[in-house]
């Protein structure tokens, strides 16, 4: 069960991982994923921060299904 309605990211090193990667082009759904987290608190967190992608990923399927980006190209 993803962790909600709690203080989340107090560890600053995790919160800047999530940031990161939202900045690299990870959804927020992949980030909830990622992080156990409800999707709801990934998209406060951005926007608190006002961090937006500058790119987007395109293989997202390698992150979901486990697959190597080699195997997909």
């Amino acid at each position: 069960m993803n962790r909600t309605y709690q203080k989340i990211f107090r560890n600053k090193e995790l919160l800047q991982e999530m940031l990161t990667l939202r900045e690299k082009g990870w959804s927020y759904k992949a980030l909830a994923i990622y992080f156990n987290f409800d999707h709801s608190s990934i998209v406060y967190q951005c926007r608190k921060h006002e961090v937006t992608p500058q790119s987007v990923r395109v293989h997202k399927l390698a992150f979901f299904k486990g697959y190597k980006l080699s195997e997909m190209l």
